[in-house]
């Protein structure tokens, strides 16, 4: 029994050598990514051969902006019970300038990232971000932001 305990492991440790050479290749170079645009510009779609670096931070932005989106449907919202109406475009743009709540959300408006239509319907489209209309992206409509293609916003746009 103590042989079978003293060969036992001097069998398992012979097993375990590994006489073949290593091939090391170099490691690859990263692509690099461009970094995100600060303030929020620019369409948040995805892009297709952008690597997985630039198209997280795509995913990001687009978490951000649908936030802000939906955070500009409930000033909407608030707005419209307060004065009874749909606001115009201008009255969303100065209420978001007096009230330091919504200051992102100001200005991303101010930057021309997010264009307000000033639909005077309730169930239009109220908000979208830039370049929606042409490559689709993030609207926000009946007070809810969601993707939409470019042809549903500007359908959407038209009234329809």
């Amino acid at each position: 029994m103590t042989r079978l305990a003293l060969l036992l492991p001097l069998a398992l440790l012979a097993g375990c050598k590994d006489d073949a050479p290593k091939s090391v290749s170099p490691p690859t170079p990263a692509a690099k990514a461009e970094p995100a645009p600060s303030g929020g510009g620019g369409n948040t779609n995805y892009v297709a051969g952008g690597g997985a670096v630039q198209n997280s931070r795509q995913a990001a932005k687009r978490a951000d902006l649908t936030n802000d989106l939906a955070n500009l449907g409930t000033f909407m919202t608030d707005q419209e019970i307060t004065l009874g109406k749909m606001p115009s475009a201008a009255e969303v743009t100065a209420a978001l300038k007096a009230d330091p709540n919504f200051r992102k959300v100001s200005e991303l408006v101010a930057a021309g990232t997010i264009m307000l239509t000033g639909t005077t319907s309730r169930s239009g489209l109220w908000a979208y971000e830039i370049e929606a209309d042409s490559k689709g992206g993030l609207g926000l409509v009946a007070g809810r932001a969601n993707r939409y293609t470019a042809d549903e916003i500007k359908n959407l746009k038209q009234g329809g």
